[in-house]
């Protein structure tokens, strides 16, 4: 949402309009990047407001990208970023889900399936992008070449920054159907899309339900597919 408010804010430059978004913990580190934190509010989804001469933009589903606006805000921010010393490259990462404030569809055999992962892949990275900050996260995933993880915002948020990637392997539940993020981003960022099986560990849809990967399918693909 925030790179639609950036384009936004390039397109009509002299608007007198203040322009409202949710909050979310990251928004503010985000617009300070992107420089217009004095040309936004963040705003409270959970009281009602009474607004004149406003925009209140709420947000689109996972499943779309605006490109366009994503290409603006992705070349301010990296720019920004790469100008940061860090050690925390890594070719090959694997992003874990879980944060302070949202805590749900977890991979619970996280760990088997990163020890199945690193066998192949003997310098996989794992972070968690819910308990990092913003700056750490796009540093870490920046120059990532292959990218691992369950299905989820944490996933495509984050491998959208990702420079030059070359597949991002995106574990998937069994009973979800239709377009995912992950195959939205490999599209966007135009690389090789591979789809990983996982198992509810509960009745439900997938995204609400915590997953169990496949093993021995996750075993096949990732040892029999070329790096």
């Amino acid at each position: 949402m925030i790179c639609i408010v950036y384009h936004y804010l390039i397109k009509f430059k002299n608007t007198k309009k203040k322009i409202y978004i949710p909050y979310n913990k990251d928004s503010l580190k985000i617009l300070k990047l992107l420089g217009i934190e004095n040309k936004v509010e963040l705003y409270d989804n959970k009281r009602v407001y009474y607004s004149k001469n406003c925009e209140f933009l709420n947000g689109i589903f996972d499943e779309v990208l605006p490109f366009k606006s994503l290409d603006l805000c992705k070349k301010k921010i990296l720019k920004k970023i790469s100008n940061f010393k860090t050690d925390s490259y890594a070719k090959n990462v694997f992003i874990s889900r879980g944060d302070d404030e949202l805590n749900r569809r977890n991979l619970v055999n996280e760990k088997k399936v990163i020890n199945l992962i690193s066998k192949k892949y003997q310098d996989l990275k794992i972070f968690k992008p819910g308990k990092n900050d913003i700056y750490n996260n796009i540093s870490n995933i920046f120059n990532s070449k292959n990218i691992f993880s369950l299905m989820g915002t944490q996933l495509y948020f984050n491998s959208l920054f990702s420079k030059r990637p070359k597949k991002i392997f995106e574990i998937v539940g069994e009973n979800y159907r239709g377009f995912t993020v992950g195959e939205l981003v490999a599209k966007y960022l135009k690389c090789e899309y591979v789809r990983l099986e996982s198992n509810n560990c509960s009745p439900g849809y997938a995204i609400y339900s915590d997953q169990i990967a496949n093993l021995s399918k996750l075993k096949k693909i990732i040892i029999d597919e070329k790096k």
